[in-house]
């Protein structure tokens, strides 16, 4: 086991509060020290489970997403966080099974515990430094065009609510078997993860681009 301490960042939130553009711009920032994928995607075989989860001719169940969203996801842990984080460079992800917890486990009303049972493995990687994005209300209303993303304004509602109280389900996940003593190839523990909120508006006016960005770098400097 590393005797260091892994950079893994990941950005949460729903779907257009912003946060995939503020990872490629935090992983520009940091250059060649950073190593950025995403979720579901990041290589050849896990983009080939995206497409079936993106496809509008598909109508998949909750328990098929969560089931996907796993294979998906170990794919690209084992291919590109792990070596990333092995080599010393800081891993920014855009989505983890964080981003399932909200949109299977609360969306699509499975359950946290059911979600997280289905992603709890030895190739699993534990975050140390989550950019939560807080979206405009207004984005919950705007129309979607893929299979996955395409639901109603109460499923996104849930889905809202389940990216705003990720804290407390981490804190409440973290004490309860088997989770409890689950402990990735870095010693981690989902105790170990912190959070940092990222306000996109302020009062119902939209923030800049900029302003955006200074929240995270200053999360990314007080956390590392």
């Amino acid at each position: 086991m590393p005797q260091y301490k892994p950079k893994n960042i990941v950005f949460e939130g729903i779907d257009k509060a912003g946060k995939s553009t503020q990872a490629r711009i935090l992983a520009k920032r940091l250059g060649k020290e950073a190593i950025l994928t995403k979720e579901p995607g990041g290589t050849e075989e896990a983009e080939a489970v995206r497409k079936i989860l993106l496809d509008n001719n598909r109508a998949l169940t909750a328990e098929e997403q969560t089931t996907l969203m796993a294979i998906s996801r170990r794919l690209t842990q084992t291919d590109v966080v792990i070596p990333g984080i092995n080599s010393g460079r800081t891993v920014i992800r855009d989505r983890s099974f964080l981003s399932s917890l909200a949109y299977q486990g609360e969306g699509g009303q499975l359950g946290p515990e059911y979600v997280l049972s289905k992603n709890i493995g030895p190739w699993l990687v534990i975050p140390n430094l989550v950019m939560l994005f807080e979206p405009p209300a207004t984005l919950l209303e705007e129309a979607d065009s893929t299979s996955f993303e395409a639901e109603t304004v109460e499923f996104k509602e849930r889905v809202r609510l389940g990216f705003a109280n990720l804290p407390e389900t981490i804190c409440r996940l973290s004490t309860q078997a088997p989770f409890a003593d689950f402990t990735d190839l870095f010693g981690q523990t989902l105790a170990d993860i912190r959070f940092a909120t990222i306000r996109t508006s302020v009062d119902g006016v939209n923030l800049k681009p900029q302003e955006v960005q200074q929240q995270v770098w200053a999360a990314t400097e007080l956390n590392f």
